[in-house]
């Protein structure tokens, strides 16, 4: 995931999910990440055949994150 700094009227750079999230100005992850013992990420894709028309492919994406806690 890439993050986004964005400009403020005060011309300062900010980084607002990191606000929003309450995660410390210079760190990578939530202070709550760090209570976690395991983390299990798994994402998979489907390729589909749109209806209307047979050139025309889709893609279904899934995410399923289960975290354990220490």
């Amino acid at each position: 995931m890439e993050r986004r700094y964005y400009k403020d009227s005060n011309d300062e750079f900010r980084f607002l999910l990191d606000e929003y999230l309450n995660i410390p100005a210079n760190e990578r992850q939530s202070p709550a990440l760090k209570e976690i013992e395991h983390l299990f990420v798994e994402a998979d894709g489907i390729h589909i055949s749109l209806q209307k028309d047979d050139n025309e492919k889709g893609e279904l994406k899934q995410t399923i994150i289960i975290k354990k806690y220490l």
